[in-house]
């Protein structure tokens, strides 16, 4: 349970200093989603950056997860070539 919070603000903050995991979302078209889980930030970060240039012009989103709750950290663009 999470526990009382002032602002969205450090809601945000704490799931992401407590996340139980991270998740790496694209919107592949059609409403089919991929989704991925990984144990920690970096990980997320570093496939997301290769999700995002497979799929060019399609951004991949990273949430933390912290139990049901998550909270969105950043959106990987794809490479500009």
């Amino acid at each position: 349970m999470l526990p009382d919070f002032n602002t969205s603000v450090e809601r945000d903050e704490w799931i992401r200093a407590h996340a139980d995991y991270w998740t790496a979302v694209r919107f592949r078209g059609r409403g089919y989603y991929e989704r991925r889980e990984f144990k920690d930030r970096q990980s997320a970060e570093t496939a997301a950056r290769r999700m995002a240039n497979d799929t060019p012009g399609r951004p991949v989103m990273i949430y933390a997860v912290a139990g049901e709750h998550d909270s969105f950290v950043v959106a990987i663009q794809p490479e500009v070539k």
